[in-house]
Parts: C-alpha cells; structure tokens; sequence
C-alpha cells in the first residue's frame, strides 16, 4: 500500500526502488518507516558525496600493509601477498562502506566458476582470513561503525571441493626403494641427511659445516635456507620455523655422509651446495620425484621424508618421546620437559631405524 515499497515476503524486508533521470536505485531496510524515509532523502548526487569520504580498498590495504607487514619475514610477506592477489583486482577500488556481505557473496560465487577445473584449489579458506584480518583492523582502527562483511557463511559458500587424504608415510621397504633409486649420490646424501635427521628439506639446504660436531657426534639444526615463490634463494635465516634449535645425534650413516662433504676440504660453508651455490628448491623436488617415479611409489614433494621418519621411529622404538625430539614440535610446556630429556631415547630410535635400512 506504500508508492514505491515493496516486501519481501520471503526475508520480511521492505524494499524502497525510485527512478531518477532513468536510472533505478533501491534499498532494503528493516522497517517500512526507514524505507519511505529514505525515499524523501535519497539522490545520486549525496550518494557520491558520502563515497569520496570513504577510502577505496586498496588505500585501506596500502596502510595497512606497511603496519601490519613491516614486522614479518619475507617468505610471510610473500604467502600473505598471494593468498590477497585472489580479490584484489576486483576489490582495489571499491569504497569500504559498498564492501558487504553480499558483495563478497557473489564475489566468491564468480571465483568458485573461475576455479572450478583447478585442482589445487579446495577453497578460498586461507584468503577469507587475510581478508578479515584487514577489514578487524580496519573496523578497529578507522571506522567503527564498519561492518566486517566476512561470515561463517562465507567460509562456507567458498568451499570447492574436499580435500583428499594423501598418504606421507613410507615404509620402511619403501624408504630403501627410494634411496636406491637416485641416479646423483649428491642428492642421495641430501635425502639420507633429511630423514635421519626428521628435517624440513629448507633446514637440510641451510645446514652449515659449523653445525657439524663429529667429535661429540652432535648435528645442530639451526640455519634455514629461504626460498621465494618461484623456489628460488633469497636468504640464509639463522632460526627454524619454530624459533628453536634442534639437536641431532650423529648416526652412521650421517657419520659417514658428512665425513664425505667435509673431508675435502670444502672452503664453503653450506654442507650442501652446487659449486658455492645454496640449492634451489626445484633441483631438490626434481630429484626426489625422479626417485619417486623410478622406485615405483606413489608419493612426491619433500615433506615426505620427514613424516616417514616420524612415523617409522615410533613404530621401531615406542617412544614419543624420541619422535617429538626429532620433530622439533614443542608447546612452551613441551619445551620445559624437554629442556631436562636426555637424547639417549632420540640415540635409540635414530639407531632402531638404521638397523633396519641398508645405508651406506
């Protein structure tokens, strides 16, 4: 009964619509009465004016970056960068108050129509988070009355497909087929270093000779090698992923491995390098798929070894204990009891394992 208000029967929502020089505007609105109100009081002309007051997306992302990154690492920064790439081109210069949550819903749908042959796409997760993050901080640091458009809903709405479970874990017949498999002995060493050591391949390739303590038979994984997102060296960072130093013990065959690379009196300070070159990621992940493929085994990457390694420790020695030292994974309560273990259990497992595979 209301000119120009119509009602959603479905949402209860009253619906103001006016046309202007031939261009329709419309609005929703809770109440009938905020409806004819803006009926009386809307025009084009103050609808832009409210627009230049607000700052477009990429402005708010500029300044938020150099808060917000200027503290982070540079693989950090690089990742967070990436995941953002996916809505920026369509969000860079959209006023923040016309950012809502149906905005980002049809966003979402046309991305899921853009990615939907993609097999490495499951969802758009890990980019609604950096999403929000920006639109909390802005909300609590510029604008208040901003509403974060992101919801459960969205998280929801953005998801492809699930992922499927992929096995990591070799046997212990399946670690010995990979090894044997590998045509370049340098890389073969490479891949032994990791796995008795229970390793992230980038600790492998930061491992400096200085770490290497044959004496007390003692391997310090410490230096991590960074890659970028095209695998290529950026720096040599002097701590782990979780800020920790790990203790190795010196087993036979990584006794015998790094009496190999030290012995010739090798002036550079990577164990590992290509003539004084640190390594690069894609030489490291070539020849482990190669090895894969020519094994015959159904695996690939090089995060493998260091589950395998996890996996059969603890099979063979029944100590969590020695697993979780060899992992490195440690809370702040895990890391007091730690503190004070002996790597006697670590020494039994490490050796455990070496009995049952033919290393030499």
């Amino acid at each position: 009964g209301h000119k120009n208000v119509r009602k959603d029967l479905k949402t209860g929502k009253y619906q103001a619509y006016k046309t202007i020089d031939g261009v329709q505007y419309s609005k929703d609105f809770c109440r009938i009465g905020e409806a004819k109100r803006w009926l009386y009081t809307f025009s084009p002309e103050l609808m832009e004016v409210k627009k230049k007051l607000t700052p477009k997306f990429s402005e708010v992302f500029e300044e938020y970056k150099e808060i917000r990154f200027s503290d982070l690492e540079f693989a950090s920064i690089e990742v967070k960068t990436s995941r953002l790439q996916v809505f920026y081109a369509e969000l860079k210069d959209v006023h923040m108050e016309d950012i809502t949550a149906e905005f980002f819903k049809k966003l979402i749908l046309e991305k899921k129509k853009e990615y939907a042959n993609s097999k490495k796409r499951l969802s758009f997760d890990l980019e609604i988070k950096e999403y929000k993050a920006i639109f909390n901080w802005y909300r609590d640091f510029k604008d208040y009355k901003f509403i974060v458009p992101l919801t459960k809903f969205h998280k929801q709405l953005g998801r492809i497909r699930k992922a499927i479970p992929k096995n990591r874990r070799m046997s212990v017949q399946q670690v010995q087929k990979f090894f044997n498999a590998f045509e370049s002995n340098f890389f073969r060493d490479f891949a032994i270093t990791q796995f008795f050591s229970c390793a992230r391949v980038s600790e492998i390739a930061g491992l400096q000779t200085r770490s290497i303590d044959l004496t007390e038979g003692v391997l310090l994984i410490k230096d991590v090698v960074v890659w970028d997102k095209n695998k290529l060296f950026v720096e040599l960072k002097p701590y782990t992923k979780n800020n920790d130093v790990k203790y190795v013990r010196i087993i036979k065959p990584l006794y015998d491995i790094f009496v190999r690379r030290l012995s010739n009196g090798d002036p550079h300070p990577y164990v590992f390098h290509i003539e004084g070159e640190p390594l690069k990621y894609r030489q490291i992940q070539h020849h482990y798929n190669k090895a894969f493929k020519k094994a015959g085994l159904d695996f690939s990457g090089t995060h493998t070894l260091r589950h395998s390694m996890a996996s059969i420790a603890r099979e063979l020695s029944g100590s969590i204990d020695a697993v979780q030292s060899l992992t490195g994974h440690k809370s702040v309560r895990q890391a007091e009891h730690y503190a004070g273990l002996s790597q006697s259990s670590q020494l039994t497992a490490l050796n455990a394992v070496a009995e049952v595979l033919k290393v030499e």
